[in-house]
């Protein structure tokens, strides 16, 4: 069976290969350039920045 064939009957399996693949990337990019340490420091400060926010708009 061709994998493009395969693809074609499976849209959603195709799109979670993608988001899997891709986020895959980010994440080797990421630890590639910038070390494990900075990339959870790069969710915590987003993950913060949103507490902020949700804090602040509840106020």
């Amino acid at each position: 069976m061709n994998n493009s064939f395969t693809l074609f009957l499976n849209p959603l399996g195709a799109v979670r290969v993608l988001c899997t693949a891709f986020g895959t990337c980010l994440t080797r990019v990421f630890a590639r350039f910038f070390g494990a340490g900075a990339f959870l420091a790069v969710i915590y400060g987003f993950f913060s920045i949103f507490a902020v926010y949700s804090r602040y708009f509840k106020s």
